[in-house]
């Protein structure tokens, strides 16, 4: 400091702030809750089903870091969501088929 005195920290962060950008998903009809932040549940789902929010865009302590884990969340709940419609897909287009017979399948 400019007296001389000096401090001893363990850590130091900075505290560059946040301005959430939800207009996006507002328009659309997702909840928000007053200080603009979107609603989530525990797998980053907003209130409209299939549509993810993460990062600056929630509540939560903005860091890149957790950022990034919240968007793995969201990707793999997407992934569960969307894999049983693929494969149910993917057996009508099998059966539709005439030289093709399903013998056995497993999911995992």
């Amino acid at each position: 400091m400019k007296d001389g005195t000096s401090y001893r920290f363990d850590a130091i962060y900075l505290a560059l702030g946040c301005k959430v950008r939800s207009q996006l998903a507002e328009a659309v009809g997702a909840r928000c809750y007053e200080d603009g932040y979107v609603t989530v549940d525990e797998h980053q789902q907003t209130s409209i089903h299939g549509m993810y929010a993460t990062g600056d865009a929630v509540n939560a302590l903005n860091q890149i870091a957790i950022g990034f884990g919240q968007a793995a969340i969201a990707a793999s709940h997407a992934h569960r969501e969307l894999a049983p419609s693929r494969l149910d897909l993917q057996i009508s287009l099998l059966n539709e088929h005439e030289n093709t017979r399903l013998i056995g399948m497993s999911a995992a």
